[in-house]
């Protein structure tokens, strides 16, 4: 029999401990580039952002920080336009 307990985050019952974490994911696709604009296929060119993709990663950056607290992981692309702090 499985005894959960209430505010705890887990159960314990004949298996042992098992915790129970709630996790969000974001999934963000890139913001306009380069390659968008000259029609070329996504993917395949190492193409820098926009003026417009800018704006929109600082958008989506600003919205990502609003929430997701500061102690949570960051997954992103070695793609020069993901890596881009600009």
């Amino acid at each position: 029999m499985d005894t959960e307990v209430a505010g705890a985050g887990f159960v314990s019952g004949s298996l042992g401990v098992i915790m129970a974490v709630d996790r969000t994911l974001y999934l963000v696709t890139h913001p306009e580039s380069r390659h968008h604009v000259e029609g070329r296929v996504g993917g395949w060119f190492d193409s820098s952002l926009t003026e417009r993709g800018r704006s929109q990663a600082r958008a989506i950056a600003a919205e990502l920080r609003r929430r997701i607290p500061a102690a949570s992981a960051e997954v992103r692309s070695r793609l020069a336009r993901a890596a881009s702090r600009s």
